[in-house]
Formats: C-alpha cells, sequence, structure tokens
C-alpha cells in the first residue's frame, strides 16, 4: 500500500499535478495516477482479519491495565524443563508476540472498521522488514510526538471538482489554529466499507483509498472560499502504526472538546449538495415542531415518515459507538438534514427536555444518550456507569467498544490506566476492563451479568461476555433493590404460618473485642471486606475474592414461579423451604453435591449470592451463575419467639469472626472477682461465693473442661473437678448434700466487709442481656447460703450485725444444697463452653491449645493463629442444621 500512495518517478522532486478528467498528472515528470487500476486491490474498511488472535486457555499473560492487582499462581505455574505441543493457532499467536513491535502490528481504523492489511502465507513470514515497510507511508512522513496531532487543510475548489485534495499539518496541541471535527461512519447507512474513492493528499497527491461515505463527506464539508482545517481520524491518525493510533484515540476526547464544532455527517441520502445556497438553521429541538420541515432527497429512507427526533434516532449512524463521544464533548454540534442545519449548543438538552412529547421516553429510543449532545460530559463518575448507556453500540473491531468511551471518563484518576492498546487482543481488553471495574472500582454487581458455564474456552467464568446484543441479563446496570417487593410475592404465594428469613446487609460481620488505654474492653465493629487482598490471576485470569460459603446445594432447585424478568426456585430439605431467586434456569444448570451457595457481601448494598462449583483443587471454583435474591422459611413453631403474620425475618449476622470469640473469651475468663460493683455484677458476686479467693473467673475452667468431656452432672469425676477449683484453705467439702466451706476469722470478716449480708442470691434481670439465658435463670432456684459460727447452729437469711464480726473476727462455716449449686455452675459455664468449642471447631485445635492460647493472647495475635478473617457460623435458630450452613469466610478463586 505504501508503493502504491505515491505514483511519480523516483525522481520526482518538484511536483506539478493537474487534473484530466478524473485522473491526476504530473508535469514535472509525466506520471500519472492510475488509480482505477488499484480499487481491487484495496479490500474493505471492515476487515478484522489481522485482530491479535486471543491467548491460549492457561496462557493469557495478562497486564493490561496496569492499575489491575495481577499475580502469577503457584497453582498455575510449569517447571521450565516441561514441554507442551502448541495448537497451530497457539503458535500463531506466539509468532506474534515474538515478532510484533509497537509500531508493527496490522490496524483497525478507530472507529472500528480496520484497515486491510496483507495477511501472511504462513505464520510468521512477515518479517520486522516486511511490517515496517507496509507501516511506513509517505503521506504521514513522521510518527506524531505525545503532544502532538494532525490536522486537515481542505481548500476551495469549483463546484463539482471530482478530485478530494488536501494537506495535513502537525500541530501542538498548546499550540494549534482553531478547528472543526467531524462524525461520520466509515458504512454509511448501507454499510458499504469497500475502500473504493481515492483522496490526495499533499504537493505529490499521494493516494489513500477512502469509503465512499467518507469520500463523500469530505466533499461536502470543502469550504467555498478559503481553506478549512479539520480534524477527521480516518486520515489524521496513521491507523498502520499502532502505537501513535492508540496514542491519538486516548486523546480523542481532548480534541473534541477543543474543537470549535463538530459537523455531524448523517450520509448523503439524507443532506441535499448545497451549491450556492446558504441552508437556515434551527436548533436541534425545533425538529419535534410541526414548524420546521426540511427538503430531503427522494431516496431518504424516512420518507414517508414524518421528520422527529424519534425516527432519526433510528440511523445506523447512531448505532455506532464512537458518535457518542464526537457528539457529547463538543461545545457545539452542526447536524445537516435535508436543506436545513440543525444546531445543538449547552442548551439543548433542556430544551429537547421541554419540546419531547410527555410520553417520550428517552430510554425507548434507539440512542438515548443523545440527550447529553453538546454538554461537553456524560454524567457519570467511572466507567462503570458508561458501559450500560453505551454497550449496545457497534463497533467492528469489538476493542472499540472500550476504547471508544474512554474519552467520556478522564474525570476519575482510576479511569486513566485504561490507555487504548491496540496490540492486545480482544479478550485481554474485556478481561482487563471488567477485572478493572470490579476490583478497582468495586463494582461487584457486573458478576450478575458473568458469562458463567457458556464463558468462552480461555475466558475466566466471572467475566461478563462481551458479544453484542445480548440478553437484558447483560446490562450492567447496577440491579434494583426489590427485596420487599419479593418478600411480599413470596408470601402470598407460601403458607402465611411459616415465617420468611433473609440475609440482610452485614452478612459478614467481625466483631473485634480489644484492651482500650484505659484498660477496659470495648468492641469494635469491623465489616469483613470482600476485596480484601483480591487479585487477578495472570494466566488464567481467576479472581481471588473473599467470600462467604453459605451452604451446598443438596437437590435439585425446582422452578415455582415467574417474578418480572427473573424465576422464584425452590429447594426443600425437611421443614425448611430454600427460595432462589435467578434469570437462569437453575433446574437444568445446577449439579447438586457439587455446586455451593457462597455470600458476596457489599458495602451499603444488599447481598449477592454467587453459586460456585469446586474445579476438584481446593478453594478454586467455576461460577454457575448469581442470585439477587435468597429466602429461607420456617414454621413458626421453630423459631425460638412469637412472630406475627407475614413477618420477615433478617439474619444479618450469618458468622462472626474468631478473633472476636478469642477476644471475648479472654475477657470473660480474666473478669475480676470479687467485683467493683455489685449490682451490675450479681451472677460475678455468686460466682465468689462458690469459688472463695478466686481472683478471676478462670477458676471455672477445669469444671468446662469436664463438662466438654461430657460428664454429667452426678459424675464423682465432676464433683473432684469442681472441689479441685476451690481454694484448699476454705476446706471444701461435700456433706449431706450440701457444699460446704470453713471460713477463717480474717477470711470472713473480709468477706462480711465486702459483700452484701443477704447470702440470698436473686437473679437480676438489669444483669442477663441474653434472653435465652434469662428464661432458663427464672426456673432455677434462688441458692439459699446459710452460715454457722463457730460451734454455733445453722443459720439462713442475712447476717444481721457489721460490727460484731469486725469486732469479734470469728470463724464461720459456709453451705449451700450442692444440687442448686451445680445447676447455677451449668448456667454459668454455658458461655464459657460455647466459646470455647467455636474456637476448638474455628482453629481445629484441643482444649490444651486453646487454653494455652487463651492465657497467650498477644502471643495469640502476634503469632497469627488467630487470623482476623478466619470465622465460625452464627447461630440461625435452627436454620444452619438443616441446611448444614456453613458461615465460614476464606479467600476463593473464581476461574
Amino acid at each position: 500500500m505504501s508503493k502504491m500512495s505515491r505514483w511519480h518517478k523516483s525522481s520526482c522532486k518538484q511536483p506539478d499535478v493537474f487534473v484530466q478528467g478524473k485522473t491526476p498528472h504530473c508535469r514535472a515528470c509525466d506520471a500519472h495516477c492510475r488509480w482505477q487500476e488499484l480499487i481491487s486491490t484495496q479490500g474493505t474498511a471492515s476487515s478484522i482479519s489481522r485482530l491479535p488472535p486471543n491467548e491460549p486457555c492457561g496462557r493469557l499473560n495478562l497486564w493490561w491495565p496496569r492499575s489491575v492487582p495481577y499475580a502469577k499462581s503457584e497453582r498455575n505455574h510449569k517447571p521450565e524443563s516441561s514441554t507442551t505441543t502448541l495448537s497451530p493457532t497457539e503458535q500463531y499467536s506466539e509468532e506474534w508476540k515474538s515478532k510484533s513491535e509497537p509500531n508493527m502490528h496490522p490496524f483497525s481504523r478507530s472507529d472500528g472498521h480496520s484497515m486491510q492489511a496483507p495477511r501472511p502465507d504462513a505464520v510468521g513470514s512477515l518479517t520486522e522488514e516486511r511490517m515496517a515497510e507496509l507501516v511506513h507511508s509517505p503521506v504521514y512522513e513522521d510518527a506524531l510526538a505525545p503532544d502532538e496531532f494532525r490536522l486537515i487543510c481542505l481548500s476551495s475548489v469549483t463546484d463539482g471538482d471530482f478530485p478530494v485534495h488536501l494537506s495535513l499539518k502537525v500541530y501542538s496541541q498548546a499550540n494549534c489554529p482553531e478547528y472543526e471535527t467531524v462524525s461520520y461512519t466509515w458504512g454509511g447507512e448501507d454499510n458499504d466499507t469497500s475502500l473504493c474513492c481515492p483522496v490526495f493528499v499533499g504537493p505529490y497527491w499521494d493516494v489513500l483509498f477512502q469509503t465512499k461515505n467518507c469520500w463523500e463527506m469530505l466533499r461536502f464539508i470543502r469550504p467555498w472560499s478559503g481553506i478549512r482545517m479539520v480534524w477527521v481520524d480516518a486520515l489524521c491518525i496513521n491507523q498502520k502504526n499502532i502505537k501513535e493510533r492508540g496514542e491519538q484515540v486516548a486523546k480523542m476526547g481532548q480534541i473534541y472538546k477543543n474543537c470549535s464544532r463538530v459537523i455531524v455527517y448523517l450520509g448523503a441520502d439524507i443532506i441535499l449538495p448545497r451549491n450556492d445556497r446558504f441552508p437556515l438553521r434551527h436548533q436541534l429541538h425545533e425538529i419535534e415542531g410541526n414548524s420546521i420541515s426540511p427538503q430531503l432527497p427522494e431516496n431518504n429512507q424516512l420518507r414517508p415518515t414524518r421528520l422527529n427526533l424519534h425516527e432519526l434516532l433510528k440511523r445506523r449512524y447512531f448505532s455506532r459507538v464512537w458518535v457518542i463521544q464526537e457528539l457529547i464533548l463538543p461545545g457545539q454540534a452542526t447536524i445537516p438534514i435535508g436543506d436545513l442545519d440543525f444546531w445543538a449548543g449547552p442548551d439543548t438538552s433542556t430544551q429537547l427536555a421541554a419540546s419531547v412529547p410527555s410520553d417520550w421516553q428517552w430510554d425507548s429510543t434507539a440512542a438515548p444518550w443523545v440527550r447529553n449532545i453538546a454538554q461537553r460530559r456524560l454524567p457519570v463518575k467511572d466507567i462503570t456507569e458508561v458501559i450500560p448507556q453505551t454497550w449496545n453500540s457497534l463497533a467492528s473491531d469489538p476493542r472499540d467498544r472500550l476504547f471508544g468511551v474512554l474519552g467520556l471518563i478522564q474525570n476519575d484518576e482510576r479511569d486513566l490506566a485504561l490507555q487504548p492498546d491496540y496490540s492486545l487482543s480482544e479478550q485481554h481488553v474485556f478481561i482487563g476492563i471488567f477485572a478493572h471495574c470490579v476490583v478497582n472500582l468495586k463494582a461487584c454487581h457486573f458478576l450478575f451479568c458473568a458469562a458463567g458455564l457458556s464463558a468462552r474456552a480461555s475466558c475466566p467464568s466471572w467475566i461478563p461476555d462481551w458479544a453484542p446484543h445480548e440478553s437484558e441479563k447483560h446490562s450492567f446496570t447496577k440491579p434494583q433493590d426489590l427485596t420487599r417487593e419479593m418478600e411480599s410475592f413470596i408470601l402470598d404465594k407460601t403458607n402465611k404460618r411459616d415465617v420468611l428469613c433473609h440475609f440482610g446487609s452485614g452478612t459478614v460481620q467481625l466483631d473485634h473485642l480489644e484492651k482500650t488505654s484505659g484498660g477496659r474492653s470495648s468492641i469494635v465493629n469491623k465489616t469483613m471486606l470482600w476485596y480484601r487482598d483480591i487479585v487477578v490471576d495472570i494466566d488464567t485470569g481467576a479472581l481471588s475474592i473473599y467470600l462467604t460459603r453459605l451452604c451446598t446445594l443438596s437437590s435439585q432447585p425446582i422452578f415455582l414461579y415467574r417474578f418480572r424478568s427473573m424465576s422464584v426456585f425452590e429447594v426443600r430439605k425437611s421443614n425448611i423451604s430454600l427460595y432462589l431467586v435467578a434469570q437462569d434456569p437453575l433446574e437444568a444448570i445446577i449439579r447438586p453435591g457439587q455446586d455451593h451457595i457462597f455470600i458476596l457481601n457489599p458495602e451499603n448494598s444488599v447481598p449477592m449470592y454467587l453459586i460456585l462449583r469446586n474445579l476438584g483443587t481446593p478453594m478454586t471454583y467455576k461460577l454457575v451463575t448469581s442470585c439477587p435474591y435468597l429466602f429461607i422459611t420456617r414454621p413458626r413453631r421453630h423459631i425460638g419467639f412469637d412472630v406475627s403474620d407475614r413477618q420477615v425475618l433478617q439474619l444479618k449476622y450469618l458468622q462472626r469472626s474468631i478473633r472476636s470469640d478469642f477476644w471475648w473469651a479472654c475477657s470473660m475468663l480474666n473478669q475480676k472477682l470479687p467485683p467493683l460493683l455489685y449490682r451490675q455484677t450479681r451472677q460475678i458476686f455468686q460466682l465468689t461465693r462458690i469459688f472463695p479467693g478466686a481472683k478471676n473467673v478462670w477458676v471455672m475452667f477445669p469444671i468446662c473442661r469436664s463438662i466438654l468431656d461430657q460428664k454429667d452432672a452426678s459424675s464423682p469425676d465432676l464433683d473432684m473437678s469442681f472441689l479441685s477449683c476451690i481454694d484448699p484453705r476454705f476446706h471444701p467439702r461435700v456433706i449431706d448434700g450440701f457444699l460446704e466451706y470453713t471460713f477463717e476469722p480474717d477470711d470472713w470478716a473480709t468477706m462480711c466487709t465486702n459483700y452484701a449480708y443477704d447470702l440470698t442470691f436473686r437473679y437480676d434481670d438489669e444483669v442477663y442481656y441474653d434472653k435465652r439465658i434469662l428464661a432458663t435463670i427464672r426456673t432455677l432456684p434462688n441458692i439459699v447460703w446459710e452460715w454457722q459460727p463457730e460451734g454455733g447452729k445453722w443459720k439462713a437469711g442475712s447476717i444481721k450485725s457489721k460490727t460484731s464480726f469486725l469486732n469479734k473476727p470469728l470463724k464461720a462455716n459456709i453451705r449451700a444444697p450442692v444440687k442448686d449449686v451445680w445447676r447455677w455452675i451449668w448456667v454459668y459455664s454455658r458461655p464459657i463452653i460455647d466459646i470455647i468449642t467455636r474456637l476448638q471447631r474455628g482453629l481445629k485445635i484441643g482444649l490444651d491449645d486453646v487454653e494455652a492460647l487463651l492465657r497467650n493472647p498477644r502471643e495469640a495475635m502476634d503469632s497469627g493463629t488467630v487470623h482476623p478473617f478466619i470465622s465460625r457460623p452464627a447461630g440461625l435458630g435452627g436454620i444452619e442444621e438443616d441446611f448444614d450452613i456453613d458461615g465460614s469466610t476464606y479467600q476463593v478463586h473464581i476461574l
């Protein structure tokens, strides 16, 4: 193509070109351009045969964009000595990577239509010299610097002259003349992408072939007098230089923002030649009125339909992705239609809103983004809000569905990493963009659109399918919260005697009990961050993310009802039903026993439920599908408290952290005895009576160990364990069904001084915050302690005179029914036993190890044994038993 562009003899240094008929001639070298003979060799502008091939599975070599935390996993690492046989496609991919340089790649036009380049006869047959020769063209003498761009200089000509001749000028963006831009499509309304029309450039009249629509556009914008400075992407960018193209495409947003106006060329079929008359000008919103009726060409596609905005937006032009930023970013747009010009400016959006019919809905049009024409920006904060609005736009080069809208989001620093790079395969580009959205922008709702089981061979399952015109499922919009509507719908369909439960926000909750500077304990709540340590695997694209495992699907879901665009499925077990709401046919794709439900808990949003299939490697899964809603029903009699009809229970805490349990256990066991405040620690006061002389609750640990050994209250070993916990100086013993102690005079005086004189212990509602424990305590008898002065009789009730004991220290005994004491010990030990059991199961260690950790808490923290993200299931009122609900949170790898 480069040799074809210059038709002069090599000795020609001062060309003198004139046009005879439709053929340029040079008087200096007596050569002429036989451009008609070259048309058959040009091919089409829509050819994408030279796109970089997609990388093979397991060797993606991901790196773009740089903002994504890519990491190489040891699980996928292959020894260097291993040998792999590559398929022909894989060999081609490897040859491409090894031979290509930034300016030596095949190329595609910035509006999505790729230029045609000669295909190699065999893989690797294009040498670097040959590629360099293809890239070099006398039209583009030097590659543009990062701060430069080219402009077309169009001169006035006699109307009707056939050739389109122009010159290219290079300018610095900081020092350039006023210029206009053009918005058009290469193929026009008939999508004719053949390169059949010559455009002549510079003093040598070098020939570049363009499409008919591009050629007609250039003829239409030629000035009647003087010159016109215009930026046209097909000509101002060397489309063969992949490095230059990427840099210029990245700056297109700035180029269109800085232009004086954009000329919107909709095609020759809707625009009349202007000849010698200037068109009347109207504001764009006037197109909706009946007073404006432009004269249209006979072959226009709007007849006999009346011209209005809704019909105009149906044209193929508005379906192309590149025109979006070309119409939004400039401050003014001129749209020639028929014999009139319609213009749009900063006020057009408001004027359109007031002019369109009352039943007008922008979202029902073919191009809803037009509401922002000439607004200089799209009202979005990042790429996650651009994609839903522009995803259905078309581009021959699939990568341009992303690259074509990057100019709209340059206000976010995180999106600056999304620089166009046409050396990347389309697979690499779309894995990179969705990784950027999920990992960097925390747009986890994109997982609702994941391809899942239908993912492409070498693409991870959590990446959405980027094919255009997918179903509504792939709209990429953030799902509307329909929790309340869904709750009412399911309650109407199910037995009203059942109670509906769902997991609310805060499902993954960490409660850290730490020591404050004042020495007291305080609870600090922290939400488990699903994106903590999130990475994407370089080779496979696997997403490593923290999820909470709910349960395994043990049976096939059964389809029940339709709710709008979603389906409701039931998994029933015993008296419990699990309801899943999804768009995919779960009854056909779920594999019982292999598929697991995981919960992702976004901040300030309802949880989302991912169904993952284990791939045989620990913590490695494939995404089957996602569900926006999940509910569990329970018969009312299985709920531990009264509920009204149609009530929905929110199970807010599915799991709690092991570190939370650990610090709570440390706080509980190290609680001091005797208490300083009697009313606030009534139960601890009673413990002081049961365990006189004890310094803290650690005194109960041996009893808790014995109970965990499954010894009942009548076991002699348990009695011995209990008596061994009491200080020997009090001579603990069991006589005739009573637990007895003996106090020496000093100990007796201390007890009478520090403690209340009432020896009868009664429960206090203010103390017991756990309603289940309180309900148990209310059924227990009070412990009535009797006291006996040395040589005296047993007495019950209060010690009448404090002075008598202080002036005459006595030696005394104290006793209480052992059965009553044991009942209270079982109540006191219950929280300790529960928390020790949770630590055992969560850390998978024995009682001795648990005790060692609790006695040295800081050492346990520093060693990492009690990791902040190890979790255990919280109590869910028995629901966890029926469905074997897990509740553990850990990092999984989704391939």
